[in-house]
């Protein structure tokens, strides 16, 4: 009698390692776990609504008023409440960290409204509110003020030392060549190529084959 074919056990493969967590003043870029600087914004266009905002026409604007490339403009959430848009600027693709001043100046740039070329693009000049413009370094400053406060506290969390920053980024190896994505630190993975597994077990049967 003819023999069955092999069983194939199709295991599901092992997830890559989570990113380690950014530290203050820090963001990902793009669906990587590398960490780079960021300056964080948020404008209000009093008669703008969510249907008529154009995120690309955003980004270009913002860019041309910020003197940096469309791609380092990035997070953008246009939200109602007249229109709010949160929106966050990341360092040039080939640094991780801003020039000295440059995250300052791009804040007084926001702050002092001298946004032209916005301004012609949605026909009005955004609401800007100095305190919703976090630079890297005010971020940092903000974390390291809220540890202190909880060190003064009895029993506090720095009683059990210093916050750990986070394992290692892992190698792109050690990842088995699967970046860290953004799908996956939210909780979904993305498809991968199944593992075969065959046993001696599987091979044979004690039961004859029918077709």
């Amino acid at each position: 009698p003819s023999q069955p074919p092999p069983f194939v056990q199709l295991d599901p493969p092992s997830p890559p390692p989570p990113c380690p967590a950014c530290p203050a003043g820090r963001s990902y870029r793009g669906d990587t776990c590398e960490c780079v600087e960021v300056l964080k914004a948020q404008m209000t266009f009093v008669n703008l609504t969510v249907e008529s905002f154009n995120e690309t026409k955003f980004v270009a604007a913002t860019a041309a008023d910020l003197s940096v490339a469309e791609e380092q403009v990035v997070d953008v959430v246009a939200t109602a409440g007249s229109l709010k848009v949160d929106f966050a600027v990341q360092p040039p693709l080939d640094v991780t960290t801003f020039e000295a001043g440059t995250a300052e100046t791009m804040k007084e740039t926001l702050v002092s409204g001298n946004l032209t070329t916005l301004s012609a693009e949605f026909g009005e000049t955004p609401v800007v509110d100095a305190a919703n413009i976090v630079t890297p370094q005010e971020a940092a400053d903000a974390a390291a003020a809220a540890m202190a406060e909880l060190a003064a506290i009895p029993g506090g969390r720095a009683a059990a030392g210093p916050l750990s920053p986070g394992p290692p980024r892992p190698s792109r190896a050690s990842r088995g060549d699967v970046p860290c994505s953004a799908p996956y630190r939210s909780g979904l993975q993305g498809p991968h190529p199944s593992i075969v597994r065959f046993s001696s077990k599987d091979l044979s049967s004690s039961a004859p084959f029918t077709p």
